[in-house]
């Protein structure tokens, strides 16, 4: 509401729109779809603890699913193109991003005010371009 508020041409934009849809999608997916992919309280500790297990697995491929889902058709009209192997794309993409190039870019922040960013804004430019 407020970026429409400052800029109500934002809502003609691809980013915005496949922002909105990929946003609108997870939330979807909160709501419906994800209580009932948990153990019941009534099951046994061994299957609760596989169950955390493959939800570990599940929720970042449906998740990608989800939000790509979302966003095909703003993508498709926009830049007329549809990527079809893009939840593989963004599932092996997580774990770098996860792992080197956010801690990399916050301990760059942090390092920003004594000039000691450099090093870290290079290991974030050399995970994100692989």
């Amino acid at each position: 509401m407020i970026v429409l508020a400052i800029a109500p041409e934002a809502l003609v934009h691809p980013s915005f729109q496949m922002s909105f849809a990929a946003t609108l999608g997870l939330v979807a997916l909160v709501q419906l779809g994800m209580p009932h992919l948990f153990a019941r309280p009534d099951s046994s500790s061994a299957t609760r603890v596989a169950l955390w297990g493959g939800c570990e697995l599940a929720m970042p491929t449906l998740a990608s699913l989800v939000a790509g889902l979302a966003t095909t058709p703003y993508a498709a009209f926009h830049f007329h193109r549809v990527t079809p192997y893009r939840v593989l794309a963004n599932l092996a993409a997580m774990p770098v991003v996860s792992a080197l190039v956010m801690p990399a870019g916050l301990l760059g922040l942090l390092g920003m005010p004594f000039g000691l960013d450099g090093p870290f804004w290079q290991l974030m430019g050399w995970a994100s371009t692989g």
